[in-house]
């Protein structure tokens, strides 16, 4: 498990980074004092987007969606500048548990999160190689495809869904 910068997952376009962070410490040096701020400095997000531009799996671009998220995006950018490993979006988690309520806080269960529609997460940074893991749990995002096909998410209009044993015609 050896953390290879150059590795990127096919990924364009723009991320509605909204909903619960996660601030994962990692083996080197950090406080917990630390830890809590930048994550106090995160959690805005959990109301409004920061929104992230991203090509070829490396976000090239952060802005906010309201002036209440700042403070979060002056973080991350913070972070993209002390290790530019943060840019890369390392991880695309599709969580399913139906059983479990996001907790505020910064709490590593709420990455199993699923609703009862699903849930996405993103990961930046990769511990141990970096000093954080930052995970996002986004509920109620969508994912379309270059075509406009709801990849995840609830649909905007009825959709026929189907089983795995049946076939689409």
């Amino acid at each position: 498990m050896r953390f290879n910068q150059d590795l990127r997952l096919t990924l364009n376009g723009q991320i509605a980074f909204k909903g619960q962070p996660i601030l994962h410490n990692g083996t080197p040096s950090f406080t917990r004092e630390d830890q809590a701020r930048i994550y106090e400095k995160l959690a805005p997000m959990r109301e409004h987007a920061v929104i992230a531009t991203v090509a070829d799996g490396v976000i090239t671009d952060i802005r906010a969606s309201h002036p209440k998220v700042a403070g979060t995006l002056d973080m991350m950018q913070a972070m993209f500048d002390v290790d530019s490993r943060y840019r890369i979006v390392w991880e695309i988690g599709f969580a399913l548990n139906t059983s479990l309520t996001i907790l505020p806080g910064n709490y590593a269960m709420n990455e199993v999160y699923g609703g009862t529609e699903g849930a996405l997460h993103w990961g930046l940074g990769l511990t141990p190689y970096t000093q954080y893991h930052l995970d996002i749990i986004c509920p109620g995002v969508r994912v379309v495809g270059p075509g406009g096909d709801l990849v995840h998410g609830t649909p905007t209009e009825s959709i026929r869904r189907t089983s795995v044993a049946e076939a689409i015609p």
